[in-house]
């Protein structure tokens, strides 16, 4: 079973733990059913919900939380590009890294839309990736997400924080 975590966190920027559920598994149905609780149990259509990239999440989001705005992780971005990149672009892997940042941190939508295009144009061999990456632009360019209160956070590091607490307590006890 999959553990969900809802993380915010206090003035202090200590986590707090919100809510969390078990799912079956990590299906667009199970999320909306999990997402469909919280709903019932706060009656709270949170603002902004920092995700870790997942289409299924994404998807419930949309359907349970129609005022959330999504926002994926830049950590998460970061290692599904080294996933889905690396070994394609091999040598100039790095260089287009600095590309991808320096376009993914455009704060005016021109500016993004250009430096995207010539990242295409750029590495062909990327293409692919970065067609489908750009479907959910909204979620990680800075110049759709920068709108949107974060608190400062840009990565999901408050709940991967609180899940290596949990897994040290349940690996390293009786339990």
């Amino acid at each position: 079973m999959a553990l969900s975590l809802f993380v915010g966190f206090n003035n202090n920027h200590h986590n707090i733990l919100l809510a969390q559920g078990f799912l079956a598994d990590e299906t667009i149905e199970s999320h909306i059913w999990l997402f469909n609780k919280l709903l019932e149990a706060t009656s709270v259509h949170p603002g902004t919900i920092l995700t870790d990239t997942d289409p299924a999440v994404d998807s419930a989001i949309h359907q349970i939380f129609f005022s959330t705005y999504p926002i994926h992780c830049t950590f998460h971005l970061t290692q599904n590009l080294h996933k889905n990149l690396r070994k394609v672009l091999s040598n100039v892997y790095q260089k287009f890294l600095n590309d991808f940042y320096l376009c993914r941190d455009s704060l005016v939508e021109d500016d993004f839309q250009q430096r995207y295009e010539k990242l295409t144009e750029y590495y062909p061999n990327a293409q692919n990736y970065l067609e489908f990456l750009y479907i959910s632009k909204t979620y990680w360019a800075h110049c759709f997400t920068s709108f949107q209160f974060t608190g400062g956070m840009i990565a999901t590091s408050h709940v991967e924080s609180v899940n290596g607490c949990l897994k040290h307590l349940l690996f390293n006890s009786n339990i």
